[in-house]
This record gives structure tokens, C-alpha cells and sequence, in this order.
């Protein structure tokens, strides 16, 4: 079992969080919308609402939390953040 980080919770992630879960992954889902696909289709999940553009509040994100992967789709702040990681 790893533990997920996994950056934004729109439709466009959520095969990923689906399958995660069935996995029996630890996710995390953070995005800045609190009413994003993710989190209003997925009761239980682990999500923190959080702008990307506050990047002390995403560094804190990553340095209270341990995660053994990143997921991410491909944009650019996704890419740097994970970059940054």
C-alpha cells in the first residue's frame, strides 16, 4: 500500500483516484475547489483544499505528509510542482 499524493480532483483525475482506491492506496487529493469531482463523488476520500499558486501552504502540504508517489496530469503547474517536491 503507497501512499498518493494526487494534485487536482476533477473528472480528469478521477479514473486515477477510482483505481487508487481499489488498490487500497492512502490517497490524498488536494485541489482548490472544495466541490471538485473528486471530493463530491468520493465520500471517504482524503482531500485539502488548497490554491497552488500559495506554495508555502503546498510545501506545507508535503512536508507534514510522507508520500511514496505524485500524480499529477500534465500541466504546467503540476509539472513544477512536482519538480519541486
Amino acid at each position: 500500500m503507497s501512499n498518493i499524493l494526487i494534485l487536482g480532483g476533477s473528472f480528469i483525475q478521477s479514473n486515477f483516484v477510482n483505481r487508487a482506491i481499489l488498490d487500497g492506496h492512502n490517497i490524498l487529493v488536494v485541489d482548490r475547489d472544495s466541490e471538485c469531482y473528486c471530493n463530491k463523488n468520493y465520500p471517504n476520500l482524503n482531500f485539502v483544499q488548497v490554491d497552488f499558486s500559495n506554495y508555502s501552504r503546498v510545501r506545507n502540504i508535503f512536508s507534514d505528509n510522507h508520500f511514496d508517489f505524485a500524480y499529477s496530469p500534465s500541466t504546467e503547474v503540476g509539472n513544477l510542482i512536482c519538480a519541486n517536491l
